[in-house]
């Protein structure tokens, strides 16, 4: 004990923490305390004063970690002194310091002059994530303690708090962790310097190390033909990295710095794709990657983004004829196949003569002699058989069973008292101790809306004079807390199991060592003397748990192997194993799909796997909020099913208990209705996934039972039913070509009408009222635009294309001019102002 405890101990006198506790706290559930004592710090930093706590910038951090520890293992669910987790070793003090640090990170993001950011998650996520990076590659931890950490758009400190310490960490990792924050706190310096800095914080797969090597080797320039969904971008993301920032630590033995551009802050990078979604996919790359987020740098303009090293132009071909080639150090041509045969491009990539790297999944041979010509020759093939072989491109049967939440009782507790602060404020009425500012300016309808207002500045200055709503603010932000801690039940992990431990070879993945144990317990009681022929338990492995997963491949016919994420997650091969049961985090990442390839491996292409993700809901009355909580669950829904039909796997989703399907029911419902009749929804970005949550929603407001469970799993390759006629078996290529200059006002209609889809499916829609209302024989070469237009090829349904040639078969009229002649006319029929004479206007400049 100090002299400041002795001396108080013998006074009588309360420490600043026992009266911050007694003063602020006493009453509240434990489970917001964290939420609280980041407000509360927030208002140290800005120098005003918590009560008669006497806290200070110098102290705040140490007296409050231990609170803040204790709160935070509350939404666990389990006691500090019972868990496994981090939040159960870390000692107050060091928790604190990083509390504070983040708290710190926070706020300088909100105060910085040189970026502009609607929310501040994403900042503090990059700079974390390439701070530990930092940590790996200066040997202070090996990288099989470090696991990347993700945050959802509005994730506060807590938020990030729990995903540090309430996950399966190593102690490398939080001993890092701490000092880093510490090392902050000492020299002052600011950890935003790392933002801009292009880092890959995600390894590469071993055939993108084979092709980023060949590129090396052959002087940084040539193409690769790599199947879809195998990791291009993600390729060209890592030429990026290697010119002009750092590679992943696991791959840094291919850097060449001989090869590196001579810059230092005036680099020039060109990507080009030949449409503007593509290239607004790479600008979200760079922030998944690179972990470089949109707002860390400074836009010139819709094309161009600069940072502090340099700047990168985001263009499409016709941009580039029109700007001429600039002096790049480096050229990224992506889906080469679109554009590279086009009239003119020739001449560009004539101009194009330093450091280059073609992308595309299906060249010709006169697009590949094109680039050939220019010395740009094929460096690396990897087709979709070897992604099949490999495991990126898993052929699976995909359930995802949805299941209750394990104990709901916190979740209750703080879910009733964001209700209470609803009732209280959701009409504005915390405007009252404001002068000047409407009710309107605070009023919301939503949890999203409300954590967004009490994060916005008036919420700020009200929190600042109104404790109620400053208790209320903690609400929104533990609610979304305590449900991304809990876990689906336990048991359905446990039953899925024993349904298949028998006649396969499992991988069961979960969060913990708490919940290991909980489900190796449930499969030791059921398989009695059996257990030990059938479990392997790598929580409690005493060797090298690579050894274990090695004999359990090897040697196991039957079975099942049971581990976290950090020890069966990535690079982890299992290829034996047929079934994978998964246990969902709190929130979604496209991490899924990879780890469903990553550990069912298909090396032969001919074993069928089975893989099953485990969801939880709210079912109890007083846990759930229906409208919020069923837009998160139809979100959820709509992306899974995108990711699955992308590999020709989509999901079919289960329960196996009534009062499930109930509460999936009301969900469905509530959560459609409020995502259809909310003018401030936010979609997903991903066009995909926005049209089946869209078809989703539609499909539920005129059901009386669960959608989701209707829904049929897709037929994976080689099912197809032979009843069904093929009717494009003489027709394999439904592609149409169109100029680059219709599809771009294409997709700006689209993009301004929600409700068409995607340009695709405008495209159709066209050809199909084209075929009815255009007089074929009137159709002549006048309609077609001029052979300098870049003519791109766009994939639409196969039956139709093939429809469009029979009726076109005699006419002399190719499928590409009557579909133009088609877009056109649709175009000047749903376009105000746009006609079709306005667009050859601008289509012959």
């Amino acid at each position: 004990m100090n002299i400041d405890k002795i001396a108080d101990a013998s006074t009588g006198q309360k420490t600043p923490r026992e009266i911050f506790q007694d003063e602020w706290l006493r009453g509240m559930p434990k489970a917001q305390w964290p939420s609280y004592i980041d407000e509360s710090a927030t208002l140290v930093m800005e120098g005003i004063t918590i009560g008669d706590t006497n806290l200070t910038k110098g102290d705040f951090s140490i007296e409050t970690g231990t609170l803040y520890r204790r709160g935070l293992a509350r939404t666990t669910g389990r006691q500090r002194s019972e868990t496994s987790l981090p939040v159960g070793s870390v000692s107050g003090r060091d928790l604190g310091i990083v509390m504070w640090a983040l708290n710190g990170l926070k706020r300088d993001i909100e105060t910085s002059q040189h970026t502009n950011y609607t929310s501040t998650s994403r900042a503090v996520e990059a700079v974390l994530n390439k701070a530990m990076i930092g940590a790996v590659a200066d040997q202070n931890f090996d990288y099989t303690d470090f696991e990347r950490i993700r945050l959802p758009e509005g994730a506060a400190v807590t938020d990030l708090m729990a995903e540090l310490f309430c996950r399966p960490r190593s102690d490398a990792f939080v001993d890092a962790l701490v000092e880093i924050s510490e090392e902050s706190r000492r020299s002052g310096e600011s950890l935003l310097q790392l933002l801009e800095q292009p880092k890959m914080v995600t390894a590469l797969w071993e055939h993108q190390r084979e092709a980023l090597a060949e590129w090396l080797d052959s002087g940084c320039r040539g193409y690769v033909d790599m199947a879809t969904a195998t990791g291009k971008t993600f390729l060209g993301l890592a030429t990026i990295a290697h010119h002009f920032g750092d590679l992943h630590p696991n791959d840094t033995d291919l850097t060449r710095k001989n090869l590196r551009p001579d810059t230092d802050s005036d680099a020039t990078v060109v990507v080009v794709a030949h449409r503007s979604v593509i290239l607004d996919q790479w600008k979200r790359e760079f922030d998944r990657h690179l972990n470089i987020p949109k707002e860390a740098s400074a836009s010139d303009g819709e094309y161009t983004a600069r940072y502090s090293w340099g700047e990168v132009h985001f263009w499409t071909p016709n941009r580039l004829l029109e700007r001429d080639v600039p002096d790049a150090d480096l050229v990224v041509l992506d889906e080469t196949h679109h554009y590279v045969g086009g009239s003119g491009f020739g001449a560009l990539l004539d101009q194009m003569s330093g450091h280059l790297l073609a992308l595309s999944g299906s060249l010709n041979e006169k697009n590949s002699n094109t680039l050939e010509r220019r010395q740009i020759p094929k460096l690396f093939e990897f087709s979709l058989r070897d992604g099949q072989r490999v495991g990126i491109i898993p052929q699976c049967d995909w359930h995802v069973r949805i299941v209750p939440f394990e104990g709901q009782s916190t979740l209750a507790e703080v879910t009733e008292q964001y209700r209470t602060g609803y009732d209280q404020y959701s009409d504005g009425s915390a405007a009252s101790v404001l002068e000047d500012v409407a009710d309107d300016q605070l009023s919301f309808n939503s949890l999203s809306e409300a954590r967004s207002i009490t994060q916005s500045r008036y919420g700020r200055e009200v929190k600042e004079r109104n404790d109620e709503f400053r208790k209320f603010s903690a609400a929104t932000k533990s609610r979304g807390l305590t449900k991304y801690n809990l876990s689906p039940t336990l048991s359905a992990i446990t039953s899925i199991t024993l349904n298949h431990v028998h006649d396969h070879k499992c991988v069961v993945l979960l969060n913990s060592g708490d919940e290991i144990e909980t489900v190796v317990s449930g499969l030791r009681r059921e398989l009695n003397e059996n257990f030990d022929d059938l479990v392997v338990d790598l929580d409690s492995y005493d060797g090298d748990p690579l050894e274990a997963i090695e004999s359990f491949d090897e040697k196991r016919e039957v079975g099942v192997i049971i581990g976290t994420a950090s020890t069966l997650g990535e690079g982890v091969d299992i290829k034996t194993a047929d079934v994978g049961i998964n246990r969902s985090s709190g929130r979604l990442s496209h991490s899924l799909v990879q780890r469903i390839g990553r550990i069912l491996r298909n090396p032969d292409g001919d074993k069928r796997a089975t893989f099953y993700h485990v969801v939880g809901i709210p079912t109890e009355e007083d846990a759930v909020l229906l409208k919020e909580d069923g837009q998160e669950l139809l979100d959820m829904a709509s992306q899974l099913v995108s990711w699955g039909e992308s590999f020709d796997a989509r999901p079919g989703f289960e329960t196996m208990e009534v009062g499930v399907d109930e509460s999936l029911y009301q969900l469905e419902q509530h959560g459609a209705h409020g995502i259809l009749g909310s003018d401030s929804y936010s979609w997903p970005t991903n066009e995909d996934a926005r049209e089946r949550l869209r078809n989703i929603c539609e499909e539920i407001r005129g059901s009386e039972e669960s959608v989701l469970l209707k829904m049929d799993p897709q037929l994976t390759s080689g099912t197809q039913p032979s009843n069904r006629t093929n009717y494009v078996s003489s027709h394999s290529d439904s592609k149409i070509e169109l100029p680059m200059t219709l599809l771009k006002a294409v997709s700006e209609h689209v993009e301004g009408n929600a409700s068409i889809g995607h340009d695709s499916r405008f495209i159709e829609q066209a050809i199909r009222e084209g075929l009815e209302e255009i007089e074929i024989a009137k159709i002549g070469a006048s309609e077609s635009d001029s052979d300098t237009d870049f003519l791109s090829a766009v994939e639409i349904n196969p039956v139709l294309c093939s429809v469009l040639r029979v009726a076109l078969a005699s006419t002399g009229v190719s499928s590409s001019e009557f579909a133009q002649m088609a877009v056109k006319k649709a175009l000047s029929k749903h376009v105000i102002d746009n006609n079709e004479d306005a667009f050859d206007a601008r289509s012959s400049k």
